[in-house]
């Protein structure tokens, strides 16, 4: 019998444990990528807390480029709604956002604020007008009324940008006391006197877009024709601005004569008409020419947002005077005329819808045979009367004729001849007899 040789256990094949090495090597691996992952993380927040200023920054440099551009549009509405176009809209982007991409968390996007602002009294004096039933209303006294200003105030986090301002035609950026013109008004242009004023109860901040309404309260649908009101006083335009004196000699530039001066502002001929600019306290003083006439173009126009559903009453120019281009109408006897008025606001404009009431006050009839009869005014502000004349009574002469009155009021007249909002028309009935 063979013996069997002893197990020798030096020979399984058990695997041997981890060294502590290894384990070492793994932990450092891990170490490893924890440390550049959090390098990196930490070199991502170190270039946006160095690049978030000058991302914002671009940001809102563009949004204030679209604001003004936004706004020139807005300017051109005010001013072909003044000229008698219906209401105009635009959009005023009035914020932004900040890129997305950015890890940290972003402040609230670039906003503003849109606000209508008093701007003072916009005021023309020294002016008469030449058409005698509008010299009953423009008769030398002031013209003056409170007008406003839109303006658009950026809320930013990095961009020193303006505040952007609509006042009196003129689009200006203004840091604090200081203000640049980016778009002027025409105020004179030769001979013609562009005058508008404005209103609005806007204030809103947001960073949505907004609808603005600009809408005609009274639109220039018909200039008056108007000369000084005596020989040693000119005409001249006032109204409150941020702009400085210089800046306005240069937006008029085309329009000062340097020939003449507000103490001795004759007319010379040279086409030029405006004689001095002068700013005091806050008021600047546009000084004309004296010896010619100037066309005055007024209106009135109010900003709304599209939220608002119109403008205060008190907004609505009323009523102000009856003009007519022919008192003294001349017809034969027994035929009929038709009496032409037309009804105007402060402002010079139409005014449609009024009540106006014709009166015979001596012979002849109105149409039906009435004495008296009342109408409304139309669309562009006229309201007329058909008149006819009586017979002469004989015995009379070929060339005879005899005045015959009829009186045209508007509601609250005092009723006297000199009331701007009273027309008597004196008609000349010729004698047509044998």
């Amino acid at each position: 019998m063979t013996d069997t040789p002893p197990h020798d256990s030096s020979t399984d094949s058990t695997p041997p444990s981890p060294s502590l090495a290894d384990a070492t090597r793994a932990q450092a691996t891990q170490i490893g990528l924890i440390l550049a992952i959090g390098s990196l993380f930490s070199l991502l927040l170190v270039a946006q807390v160095s690049l978030a200023p000058q991302v914002q920054s671009e940001t809102e440099l563009r949004h204030s480029s679209t604001v003004l551009a936004d706004m020139q549009e807005i300017q051109a509405d005010r001013g072909v709604v003044a000229d008698g176009a219906g209401g105009q809209a635009s959009v005023l982007r009035m914020g932004d956002s900040y890129p997305t991409y950015l890890i940290l968390a972003q402040p609230p996007g670039p906003y503003g604020t849109l606000d209508t602002e008093d701007a003072g009294r916009l005021t023309v004096t020294g002016a008469t007008a030449t058409n005698p039933s509008a010299a009953d209303h423009f008769a030398g006294d002031p013209i003056a009324g409170e007008t406003t200003a839109l303006e658009y105030t950026p809320g930013y986090h990095q961009y020193d940008a303006p505040t952007t301002r609509l006042a009196q035609g003129v689009l200006t950026e203004e840091y604090g006391d200081h203000a640049e013109p980016i778009a002027g008004g025409e105020v004179v242009d030769g001979r013609n006197l562009n005058l508008v004023w404005t209103t609005g109860d806007i204030a809103t901040g947001q960073t949505k877009p907004l609808t603005l309404r600009t809408e005609r309260l009274s639109a220039a649908d018909r200039a008056i024709r108007v000369e000084q009101s005596t020989d040693a006083t000119p005409i001249r335009v006032r109204f409150e601005t941020t702009l400085s004196e210089r800046r306005w000699r240069e937006l008029l530039a085309a329009e000062l004569d340097e020939e003449t001066t507000p103490a001795a502002p004759a007319y010379d001929g040279d086409g030029r008409y405006v004689t001095g600019i002068e700013k005091t306290d806050g008021t600047l003083t546009v000084s004309l020419e004296t010896g010619v006439s100037y066309r005055l173009d007024m209106a009135k126009v109010g900003w709304r947002t599209g939220h608002q559903p119109g403008f205060p009453d008190d907004s609505e120019p009323e009523p102000a005077y009856l003009a007519t281009d022919d008192r003294t109408p001349v017809v034969a006897e027994e035929t009929t005329t038709t009496l032409t008025a037309r009804v105007a606001d402060g402002y010079a404009n139409p005014q449609p819808d009024v009540p106006v009431t014709a009166s015979v006050e001596t012979d002849g009839r109105l149409a039906g045979g009435a004495t008296s009869r009342d109408r409304l005014s139309a669309g562009d502000g006229t309201v007329t009367f058909e008149y006819t004349a009586p017979e002469i009574t004989r015995p009379t002469n070929e060339a005879s004729e005899q005045t015959e009155r009829v009186r045209v009021t508007l509601p609250d007249a005092s009723g006297g001849d000199d009331d701007p909002r009273v027309v008597v028309f004196e008609i000349r009935v010729q004698n047509t007899h044998d």
